[in-house]
């Protein structure tokens, strides 16, 4: 009966009406979310077929990290028009604007059309059946783990071990150096990911590790050093997807006054027995910024350490090495966050010690650079 009424009100154009409507129910029901294990839970998506338009609502994971840590991919949808990525943002959220989309959940790309405020948009014409988004480009465990795989055995990885064993993940303690070893050689520490979300600190990282790990490598280098890293620090707020900033009881990167986390109680451990075996000479924390900077400047941080006249020129003669960057100091925040990695080590007595710093990266559109930056930090200590 109601078919009967439609078809006399609309005519011929009945039939065609009734078939775009089983289709479009047909489309919408085959519309496929693709979730890894590191964003399930993170982000609430839907699809309108009718607009072709996909809609997200991160969730808020922290007390000051809302919205910014997202990675979902989809297919089955409208291929005649472009396709629409569009944010529910509250007032209330960060507003991440460096959206970056990939077909194969492996290599991504900036998406040139969107623009920040309280809502997010942007569109592209897939070329593809099937494609994701992501705030930042993502680097999970395991792109570090195959990384790891793929470099392992390796002559200047002299020692690799699990720094904490109370975890049901891996947590990688890398020791890289000639195999020579001798107590005159100088000790540098490299930690990354405290914060989950900062993933493009792992670029950085993987540039430090590739050129350790590389012929181009100098052999010097390697006999006066002995690099310890940690390449991924909070591994399981990375697979979880969740930011891991102020997460709970407390932070890692806040955690190194008075330690309650396992994993900082075995890296302190760690520090000191090293330094006691070698001359600690550097720390670097590698720490990446909210994935809404001033994108394409290239132009990133480090605690200025004014609280200590050496080790802050020290810093900005090691800086001024880095031309791949244009890094800038910021304040040291010591006073207002205390328990923080970098100002921890440089305030106890380690007479060696040229400087302990944290160092911020932006989120600029071309990867590559990041490589390099991290090629050059390395070069810049020798």
């Amino acid at each position: 009966m109601r078919i009967k009424n439609f078809k006399t009100k609309y005519g011929v154009f009945a039939p065609y009406f009734i078939i775009l409507f089983f289709l479009t129910g047909q489309v919408n029901a085959q519309t496929v979310f693709f979730k890894s294990k590191e964003n399930f839970g993170v982000c609430n998506e839907s699809f309108d077929f009718k607009t072709n338009t996909v809609s997200f609502s991160p969730k808020k994971d922290s007390l000051n990290t809302c919205a910014l840590w997202f990675r979902f991919g989809l297919t089955s949808f409208r291929k005649d028009t472009v396709l629409t990525v569009k944010s529910t943002f509250d007032e209330s959220t960060y507003n991440p604007y460096f959206l970056v989309f990939s077909y194969d959940n492996k290599e991504f790309f900036p998406l040139k059309n969107h623009y920040s405020g309280k809502h997010l948009s942007a569109v592209l014409k897939p070329e593809r059946d099937t494609v994701f988004f992501a705030t930042g480009y993502p680097y999970s465990y395991e792109t570090l783990k195959k990384f790891l795989d793929e470099n392992t055995p390796h002559k200047n990885l002299v020692k690799t071990e699990n720094l904490d064993t109370t975890s049901s993940f891996y947590i990688p303690l890398l020791t890289i150096t000639s195999k020579k070893d001798s107590p005159k050689k100088k000790l540098i520490w490299i930690i990354c990911r405290q914060h989950a979300f900062e993933s493009v600190a792992n670029y950085v990282m993987e540039g430090m590790l590739k050129y350790l790990l590389s012929k181009d490598c100098k052999k010097k280098l390697l006999k006066r050093y002995v690099f310890k890293i940690v390449p991924m620090t909070d591994v399981e707020n990375v697979a979880a997807g969740l930011s891991g900033r102020m997460s709970k009881p407390r932070d890692y990167n806040r955690d190194w006054d008075s330690p309650i986390r396992d994993r900082i109680k075995m890296l302190e451990n760690q520090i000191t027995e090293s330094a006691k075996k070698y001359k600690y000479f550097m720390f670097f924390d590698v720490h990446g910024t909210f994935p809404c900077g001033n994108l394409g400047t290239a132009d990133f941080s480090y605690f200025d350490l004014k609280g200590d006249k050496e080790k802050s020129r020290n810093l900005e003669e090691y800086f001024k090495r880095i031309s791949a960057a244009r890094f800038r100091p910021i304040p040291d925040n010591q006073q207002t966050y205390g328990g923080m990695t970098a100002d921890w080590w440089n305030f106890l007595n380690f007479k060696e010690l040229k400087f302990s710093t944290t160092v911020e990266i932006d989120w600029i559109e071309n990867y590559e650079t990041y490589y390099k930056i991290g090629e050059e930090m390395i070069k810049g200590i020798f």
